[in-house]
């Protein structure tokens, strides 16, 4: 499934500002027998670990291109004038957040309202002008698969749904 499937799969997810990325104090759970476990234990924990990877990418490695998301040219020539391929790979985003593509994505140069403008100009114009083109990829996390909510603390809603799963995806 590629990235605009998910678009597609997941309308609740709305596109977002970048994010703040202001570290935080560290906080794990202790475990020990006979503890209670609750949502907000097993929340800490998630966010601990996600917390401490996010933080050893953004200051041991810094931004940018791990690996792959090369920009090529669509296979097709009649379809190079309006689409490139971007090959599957990974980078690291200002905040340590893991962008990961696994399958190639087809761009739609056009789809771009400044990009259709310079297409636009350069077909009006029999000389055209070279231009350099800038992908970015921005990470993104989704809410999906909705499911229903046994329990709700206030006991007024046997109908409500919650996002079984957090989508990390881009945009």
């Amino acid at each position: 499934m590629s990235n605009m499937d998910h678009e597609r799969s997941t309308p609740g997810c709305l596109k977002s500002a970048c994010p703040r990325c202001e570290p935080q104090t560290p906080l794990r759970n202790n475990y020990f027998f006979g503890k209670l476990m609750d949502v907000p234990d097993f929340d800490v924990e998630q966010q601990y670990v996600v917390e401490k990877f996010k933080r050893h990418h953004q200051r041991l490695h810094g931004t940018g291109v791990i690996c792959g998301l090369e920009v090529t040219a669509h296979a097709n020539p009649a379809c190079r004038d309006r689409y490139v391929v971007v090959k599957p790979g990974g980078a690291l985003d200002c905040c340590g957040n893991e962008i990961l593509v696994v399958h190639e994505e087809i761009l739609d140069l056009e789809a771009f309202p400044e990009v259709a403008k310079l297409l636009q100009a350069a077909a009006d114009d029999e000389q055209g002008t070279d231009h350099v083109l800038q992908f970015c990829v921005r990470y993104r996390e989704c809410p999906t698969e909705d499911v229903p909510v046994l329990y709700d603390e206030c006991g007024c809603d046997d109908t409500r749904c919650a996002p079984n799963r957090i989508l990390e995806t881009y945009v």
